[in-house]
């Protein structure tokens, strides 16, 4: 028979092996790299856009396309699954920044965005590549 204080140790030692992992798993960076479907509502109406990502560590950079193949740089950051990154685009208007916050979950994320550092929309995107 285990004794009281050795009991109480083997049970706290089982529970960090269990929680070990666990806790490694949600520290872990969500890998985003590669191309992404994204799409959001926007005041003119439903917009949407591909964006590549190549992801180094928690840094991202890569590109924007827009529907008329237009193409801008982005850059960004994943912490976990919490992903950011920005896009400076031109418009009729002159060039205004989308700023993306959101989510990671496997090969879907959503958040908001807004425009211009003024209009709050929510996006989704889904990877297709």
């Amino acid at each position: 028979m285990v004794s009281g204080g050795k009991s109480r140790f083997i049970w706290v030692a089982v529970l960090v092996l269990i929680a070990t992992p666990i806790v490694a798993a949600a520290a872990e960076t969500a890998d985003v790299g590669g191309t992404w479907e994204v799409t959001w509502d926007a005041q003119q109406g439903p917009q949407s856009a591909t964006f590549t990502f190549t992801q180094d560590g928690e840094k991202l950079s890569g590109t924007y396309t827009d529907p008329g193949e237009n193409t801008s740089p982005v850059t960004g950051e994943v912490k976990g699954h919490a992903i950011e990154f920005a896009v400076d685009v031109e418009s009729d208007e002159g060039v205004f920044t989308l700023t993306f916050r959101g989510t990671v979950r496997g090969d879907s994320m959503e958040g908001t965005m807004t425009a211009g550092g003024e209009d709050v929309f929510k996006w989704s995107g889904t990877k297709t590549g």
